[in-house]
């Protein structure tokens, strides 16, 4: 079973909820964060994200409360819609390891097992502080082909027909 944020148990019920919902409207993945004026490398963080209409604000208050993250309100804009929208996101290492056991609690199309996998690979890697050596930017290296893969495993593929 999975621990929440205040170390009580995510009831399987409640599980089994959020992976639907997130499934339908979450994204998982590695997001680039720019580069740094002092070593000109760039910088990633694993993020878990759930975007909804405002009116859904009451349900990603409670998936705050037991997986991190926190909330943010905006207006989604496309074409001459304006829709007010509620951000539940974590890009808290701890906080997206806990939403990827969650997920990885029940049955889930392959390619989200796949997205997990690559997520929790990132999440292995630890950099160390301090100047860059050999073996940090080979860690970096690494996690840039992670951002390559999860990209892959977003984008859209047509599906076989057998036609």
């Amino acid at each position: 079973m999975t621990i929440d944020v205040s170390g009580g148990f995510i009831d399987p019920l409640w599980a089994a909820e959020f992976r639907g919902y997130f499934f339908g409207d979450g994204y998982l993945g590695i997001v680039r964060n720019g580069r740094s004026k002092g070593t000109g490398l760039s910088s990633s963080t694993a993020r878990a994200q759930i975007t909804t209409r405002d009116d859904d604000a009451a349900m990603l208050y409670d998936i705050s409360s037991r997986l991190g993250g926190s909330l943010s309100f905006t207006v989604a804009t496309g074409g001459r819609v304006h829709c007010p929208v509620a951000i539940w996101r974590t890009r808290n290492a701890a906080d997206v390891l806990r939403v990827c056991d969650v997920l990885d609690g029940g049955m889930m199309p392959s390619k989200k097992i796949a997205e997990i996998a690559v997520v929790r690979r990132y999440l292995s890697i630890k950099i160390p502080p301090g100047p860059s050596t050999a073996l940090t930017l080979t860690l970096r290296q690494e996690r840039d082909l992670l951002i390559d893969e999860i990209q892959r495993l977003h984008s859209y593929r047509k599906l076989a027909t057998g036609r």
